[in-house]
């Protein structure tokens, strides 16, 4: 029989990829995805026999029905909407996601996580992972912890703007050689995809990195950027109040502490920037920085 599978909130970035992976997956797993708004859901998903949207939020934990389900993702939603302190979103999201894996009396869980998530403070949003982890640990049989490094999609918003005259484009990655193994997303839904459908292999907990092919400093940005586009640009580092300016332009005011926060943490000699080793317990991703801007140059410039 088909394994089941259920997915929440799908309508994360993540969970749209992971439930990709298991829609072309030859199991042909019974997928849900649990959604907020139905209407978020892709028609390719939708269109699918094997593919059902449900009404259901974490927030409330209203329609959080994970009856049938041989394995459930979890990916941790921010806090973008609502100006609510991050720990107490956390407790209040993975609470409820508790209460409906004990009903449904679920025997595999896989959480989405990140790098930093042991420490509950200096760390800014990962804070809601050290949360969402504590909660959740030991709410079923099998418990799977994937901790990601940032997205290596988090650039697209370099193609969202004007390069200007003269052309140049902003990291925050500083010094400008300094190397972070980001990950792709498409890299995170495959691992996920995989733990949902076959398990750990081990009753308990497991933790596990997803780190990218290699890591990537803001040089290596700049020389991919050029070689994608043809054109040469200036490097800015965007630090301090440089860096607030273009967070604002991104996200609402009450998100920019913990965003500061967390790229702090993830420089030289910050608490996330300790974990970047490649060891057993690594998930080494596929897709090449320059892969991912050839995708985001397709997706934003056409």
């Amino acid at each position: 029989m088909a394994p089941h599978i259920t997915v929440v909130p799908a309508s994360t970035r993540v969970g749209t990829e992971t439930i990709r992976r298991l829609l072309a997956s030859p199991e042909k797993p019974s997928v849900r995805g649990i959604y907020r708004d139905t209407s978020k859901a892709p028609a390719e998903y939708t269109n699918t026999h094997n593919f059902e949207a449900v009404k259901g939020d974490v927030e409330t934990g209203d329609g959080l029905d994970f009856t049938g389900s041989d394995a459930v993702l979890y990916v941790p939603p921010p806090t973008y909407e609502k100006k609510i302190d991050l720990d107490d979103w956390a407790r209040q999201t993975a609470t409820n996601v508790k209460n409906a894996l004990h009903r449904a009396n679920v025997k595999s869980l896989v959480i989405l996580s990140g790098l930093g998530s042991q420490h509950d403070h200096g760390v800014g949003l990962a804070r809601l992972n050290h949360q969402t982890d504590q909660i959740l640990k030991d709410v079923a049989p099998e418990v799977t912890i994937l901790h990601c490094t940032h997205f290596l999609e988090e650039f697209k918003y370099i193609f969202q703007a004007p390069l200007g005259d003269p052309p140049r484009i902003a990291s925050w990655i500083a010094p400008a050689d300094y190397k972070i193994p980001m990950v792709s997303i498409m890299d995170i839904g495959e691992a996920c995809a995989k733990y949902l459908l076959a398990g750990s292999g081990n009753p308990g907990l497991q933790r596990l990195k997803i780190l990218g092919p290699r890591p990537y400093s803001s040089n290596d940005l700049r020389d991919a950027f050029e070689e994608v586009t043809g054109k040469k640009v200036e490097l800015e580092l965007a630090q301090g109040e440089d860096l607030k300016a273009l967070l604002r332009q991104l996200f609402p005011e009450h998100c920019i502490p913990d965003f500061m926060e967390i790229i702090e943490a993830s420089l030289p000699g910050g608490l996330i920037s300790e974990e970047y080793g490649y060891d057993e317990n690594t998930i080494t991703g596929k897709v090449e920085l320059i892969d991912t801007l050839r995708e985001l140059i397709r997706k934003y410039n056409g």
